[in-house]
């Protein structure tokens, strides 16, 4: 028999502070109402939420039941390749760019454990 899994406790700790907080808010908007041509918008949003990603990859890898193969840093740097900005990255604001990036996460997540069941056979 196997203990219970208990989702992870919630923090108290913003790992973003307010000014980068309102620097991404900014950046998606501009993104979504596509006011940057530069190319490279899509980096710097992904170096200012990098903490606050990194912070949703760990939840996510404890709730996992399969065996994470990937680390944190190694899961977050996956799901943001998976949706690299260049391919068109559209979100409305900061919880859906969230709510984007950790479905990321656990598609890797899934993709990882189909690769190692394959392995098995």
């Amino acid at each position: 028999m196997t203990a219970p899994v208990l989702p992870p406790a919630a923090s108290t700790d913003d790992p973003m502070p307010a000014s980068a907080s309102s620097d991404v808010q900014q950046l998606l908007g501009a993104l979504q109402r596509g006011e940057t041509t530069d190319d490279d918008s899509g980096e710097v949003l992904f170096r200012h939420v990098y903490a606050e990603l990194r912070a949703l990859a760990k939840q996510h890898r404890r709730r996992w039941r399969g065996n994470p193969t990937l680390n944190t840093t190694a899961l977050v740097h996956e799901a943001y390749l998976k949706l690299k900005p260049d391919r068109g990255l559209d979100v409305a604001d900061r919880a859906h760019f969230n709510y984007v990036m950790v479905r990321a996460m656990r598609q890797v997540l899934v993709d990882q454990a189909r690769r190692d069941n394959a392995q098995k056979r």
